[in-house]
């Protein structure tokens, strides 16, 4: 899983992207 390739908007997309590989994560465990 990785959380990248937002360009300009990376920091503001970032976290809702790290709450969806939570999600998914957690999905798999």
């Amino acid at each position: 899983m990785h959380c990248y390739g937002h360009g300009g908007a990376g920091i503001t997309l970032s976290w809702g992207c790290a709450d969806e590989v939570l999600r998914e994560v957690t999905a798999l465990a």
